[in-house]
């Protein structure tokens, strides 16, 4: 509710609405990006700067390091791994082509990773489950430092969480030890060839 400096958290179990609480002072949001299985906090979006609000106190969390800065003009696009710890954001402006840039949250500090210059058109981005790789719309695929990799676009890309490495199954049955430890992902059609 930016028109009233208020933001809400609701369940989406109860569809009941849990916490209100005032915005920062001069923060005109106009866009909200959180991962779909964030734990740890939300970004508000301003059209040139965010600030991460934490999930369970709705309260802004002090990060140390860069944020990911948008353009006067033209605002950022952004989208958010499903872990909600990786932030890829990037300008569709000029003739001059755009660039990528990778802000990653670890603890209470952020780092950044820029990509190559002048990428053309209108491109889209979407980070797999943890941000280790990246793919666009226009058949790139990146790994997580945001060096291309000299790949096809998957049929499928993946981005769901990684399987469980241990050595036990959700109801404490040790697991056959012959077997190798499982690296398959849940995979949802993200990007159609």
């Amino acid at each position: 509710m930016p028109s009233q400096g208020l933001v809400q958290r609701w369940s989406l179990k109860t569809f009941r609405r849990e916490k209100t609480v005032p915005l920062r002072e001069n923060l005109h949001v106009n866009k909200i990006v959180m991962g779909s299985d964030a734990t740890r906090c939300v970004l508000l979006w301003a059209k040139t700067t965010g600030v991460f609000y934490d999930l369970k106190t709705m309260k802004p969390m002090t990060i140390k390091g860069p944020m990911l800065a948008g353009h006067k003009k033209w605002g950022l696009n952004l989208t958010v791994s499903a872990d909600g710890l990786s932030y890829l954001g990037w300008v569709n402006a000029d003739s001059r082509g755009g660039q990528h840039t990778l802000m990653r949250l670890s603890g209470k500090t952020t780092t950044i990773s820029t990509g190559e210059a002048g990428i053309r058109g209108s491109p889209q981005f979407q980070p797999n489950y943890d941000g280790s790789m990246i793919v666009s719309n226009q058949g790139a695929v990146y790994a997580g430092d945001l060096k291309r990799i000299p790949a096809a676009v998957p049929r499928c890309f993946s981005i769901g969480k990684p399987a469980r490495n241990s050595r036990t199954n959700s109801s404490s049955t040790p697991v056959n030890s012959s077997r190798k430890k499982s690296t398959a992902f849940a995979s949802r059609p993200m990007v159609e060839t």
